[in-house]
């Protein structure tokens, strides 16, 4: 299940908001797994969370035109973070350093 909630995240680039369905399913299926499965959905609510604080950031901060870079910045920092995920999750790994800001 966490392979199908990156998907999701990935195509919230295509289809806006459709990333808020990655989110519910992350929370619905986070406390009925192992600790490898639980790793990634506890990786992916941190993401959708930390994505929209770094939008918002990056709309009001389009006023002064440094959003649109913040916005970019934002974008790539999603994808890294969705492939690295799945990187991980498909050579059988478990999230490391689940609360990191970053990569």
């Amino acid at each position: 299940m966490p392979l199908y909630v990156y998907i999701i995240y990935l195509l919230d680039l295509l289809i806006p908001l459709i990333s808020i369905v990655g989110l519910i399913i992350a929370y619905v299926y986070r406390d009925g797994n192992n600790g490898f499965e639980n790793s990634h959905f506890r990786f992916q609510i941190r993401t959708f969370w930390i994505l929209l604080i770094y939008s918002i950031i990056s709309f009001v901060t389009m006023i002064i035109i440094v959003g649109y870079l913040l916005g970019f910045i934002t974008v790539i920092w999603f994808i890294i973070r969705c492939i690295k995920g799945i990187k991980e999750f498909s050579s059988g790994k478990e999230v490391k350093n689940v609360t990191r800001w970053g990569f």
